[in-house]
């Protein structure tokens, strides 16, 4: 209990002492106290999680803040702890940070005989004491203290066993000691390098984010084939691989359930007494807090400014799976050989389109201490491959983008001119803040069914990223990619978009097809010359022509494009196509019809009006030339204005036929059409 203890110091010759602390003083006498069990905290309640049962926490480091205006992430020299690793003949600094940045937690410690006073304090050290770090105590009661979590951790700890206990006075210790698990907290692995003969031949690329090896699949579902294809050159020995896009975009739409990747590298793979990723497989957890970005934000320096406190929290969607094969997982990188690299896989939650924005992404591997994700940076430069610095990690979380329509609903399979075509919709992703470990890239994929005794030799086919721009949230423009097939029907696409390489737009009849249609070759046309005052039936010659009623159209121009007239193409056969060339044409104001002595015909694969409208310079490089045509009122041949009469008679029809005889015709024929096509036409 408390007492009172007297003092009083003297000289020899009894006179007072210059070190006089005569006077009376308090002085306690205490019962040791006993330690009955300890449970985690978080800053200021108690854990209800089942995981505080189990007493651990990430090792804490502290690292030099970031100056205003400083580069992106932290660099890995300013922060400690280190690792240590100790055998028995020495004691190493290993080369990189194993601690996590932390904020205030603590351990509530229950016993007996606890008493309030200003030595009170915790200490954490190996079971010699060695490696000690202390915190301040605060006293609750005589059976109850809460021990703070160290803020630096100690970097011989990474894999041994430390041990909790409390004193009164600094002096003597409880001997109760009470186990804390104090585990590295893991960092993505950017970039893991293999080391042969002393040269780094090999590189891995992981990280963390949406896992684009996923995408295969979902593409397949999407577009309903069985097979998928390279974009170009069609390679028969690449047909059944997909090109992927081997990066992990940082984004997602709110509707949840996109497939995340997340690459770290575990501290303590060599470790005998430490638990293993996959240990923790039932408490491992990751978090999603909001972190606005500001509106001037270039980088994602301000993450640093961002708490995991509150947010959305997803558990484990497999069981970890960790690689120590050298080959892959680069365990000598930066001079250390104790790394293991796991792959963790989580799904995102869903959200409401509200929440849509800027988030910090938090990992707690006991399933109670959320830190800050943060990254490795290498130092690639250097001749042994360093970690260089430290960045944290943020996603965003976008509104479902919805597609609504197409600019125009048809365009050529492949043509030496590209033309780009606009996508409408809603929600389109217009600010990304991009970066090195936050790329960009909008997919535009045009996707098609299998056929059934059709050999297609796409499924289907991206668009070139570097073509795609989304002006605004409601429009994207793409430049439609080459469909070269070895068929020429008439086949459709769907279109889809996606912001993250994973999440598509839904496909519907009528919103997202697209039809794409082989350009046909012409070669001439027959009759060349006509009478100026009736219609003439003008037959074009060539090869691969389609029945598409409403979109092959036929153009007749004046000599320097002054009056010009379209009008639709009738379908006879692969090999031809009719069109009816009207008596007159007006003019460009429409006055009063003039006579055209010469014009040129062309035919055009793609003349809808959508097309014309939406998409007038593709219009025009679809305008071929068949040949010219003339106008004349003496007719130097057979024309025959009617190209069917009624088999059952009776019918008034008129029937035209200019006043030439028959030698006069064969007489010109040479000169017209070539003797032969004018004598099988009379």
């Amino acid at each position: 209990g408390l007492t009172e203890l007297t003092v009083s110091l003297r000289n020899k010759k009894g006179g007072k002492s210059p070190l006089d602390f005569t006077g009376v003083f308090d002085f306690q006498y205490y019962t040791i106290p006993n330690v009955n069990n300890i449970r985690l905290m978080n800053a200021t309640t108690w854990e209800k999680s089942p995981f505080a049962n189990y007493i651990s926490a990430p090792m804490c480091k502290t690292c030099a803040p970031r100056t205003e205006n400083a580069p992106e992430g932290r660099s890995v020299g300013q922060c400690m702890p280190r690792a240590l690793e100790i055998s028995p003949s020495n004691i190493k600094e290993t080369m990189y940070p194993i601690g996590a940045d932390c904020p205030v937690w603590s351990i509530l410690v229950n016993g007996t005989n606890f008493i309030n006073s200003d030595p009170l304090e915790c200490q954490y050290a190996l079971a010699n004491r060695s490696f000690s770090a202390s915190t301040k105590a605060t006293w609750i009661s005589s059976t109850v203290v809460e021990c703070a979590i160290p803020q630096q951790a100690q970097g011989a700890w990474k894999g041994q066993n430390v041990y909790l206990k409390v004193t009164l006075d600094g002096i003597v210790y409880t001997q109760q000691m009470f186990q804390v698990d104090f585990y590295p907290q893991p960092t993505v692995v950017a970039l893991t390098v293999n080391q042969a003969n002393s040269q780094f031949r090999q590189a891995s690329f992981e990280g963390f984010g949406v896992d684009w090896r996923e995408s295969e699949n979902v593409l397949k579902k999407l577009f309903g084939v069985s097979q998928v294809h390279r974009e170009v050159p069609l390679n028969m020995a690449l047909r059944d691989k997909l090109e992927k896009v081997p990066q992990y975009f940082r984004r997602a739409p709110t509707k949840g359930g996109t497939p995340l990747a997340l690459y770290v590298a575990d501290g303590c793979s060599s470790c005998n007494t430490a638990r293993q990723l996959d240990k923790w497989k039932d408490s491992i957890l990751l978090k999603f807090s909001h972190c606005p970005a500001p509106h001037s934000a270039t980088s994602h320096a301000y993450l640093d400014d961002c708490t995991c406190e509150d947010g959305t929290i997803v558990p484990l969607t497999k069981v970890p799976v960790g690689d120590s094969n050298p080959s892959r997982t680069g365990t000598k990188t930066g001079g250390y050989n104790d790394r293991i690299v796991w792959k963790l896989e989580f799904a995102t939650p869903v959200m409401q389109q509200s929440e849509a924005g800027e988030y910090l992404v938090c990992l707690a591997i006991n399933g109670l201490h959320f830190v800050p994700l943060e990254e490795e940076a290498m130092n690639l430069q250097a001749a042994t491959p360093t970690i260089q610095s430290l960045h944290r990690v943020g996603f965003s979380f976008y509104p479902n983008p919805i597609l609504t329509s197409l600019g125009f609903t048809s365009g050529p399979i492949e043509i030496e001119t590209p033309y780009t075509l606009d996508v409408l919709g809603q929600k389109f992703l217009t600010n990304v803040i991009s970066g090195p470990r936050y790329p960009h890239m909008v997919q535009v994929y045009f996707g098609g069914l299998d056929t059934a005794g059709v050999s297609v030799p796409f499924s289907f086919r991206r668009a070139n990223p570097m073509n795609v721009t989304v002006p605004s949230p409601s429009r994207l423009d793409v430049v439609v990619p080459s469909m070269t097939q070895t068929f020429t029907e008439n086949f459709k696409v769907n279109i889809s978009i996606s912001f993250n390489g994973y999440d598509f737009t839904t496909l519907e009849l009528g919103v997202s097809e697209f039809l794409l249609y082989g350009i046909p070759r012409v070669e001439s046309i027959f009759p060349r010359f006509g009478h100026t005052d009736f219609g003439t039936v003008i037959t074009i010659f060539g090869a691969n022509f389609q029945n598409s009623p409403g979109r092959t159209k036929c153009k007749y121009e004046s000599d320097g494009g002054r009056e010009s007239l379209l009008v639709p193409a009738d379908y006879i056969s692969s090999t031809e196509m009719r069109c009816i060339i009207v008596a007159r044409l007006k003019g460009p104001n429409d006055e009063f019809p003039q006579i055209v002595e010469r014009m040129s015909v062309k035919f055009s694969a793609d003349g809808t009006e959508s097309t014309r409208v939406a998409n007038p310079s593709l219009f025009k490089s679809l305008l071929v030339t068949a040949g010219e045509f003339r106008m004349l009122e003496d007719v130097p041949s057979l024309n025959i204005s009617a190209t069917a009469l009624p088999i059952e008679g009776g019918v008034l029809f008129p029937v035209t036929i200019a006043q030439r005889s028959i030698a006069e015709v064969s007489a010109n024929c040479d000169e017209a059409c070539g003797r032969a096509m004018c004598l099988d036409f009379l």
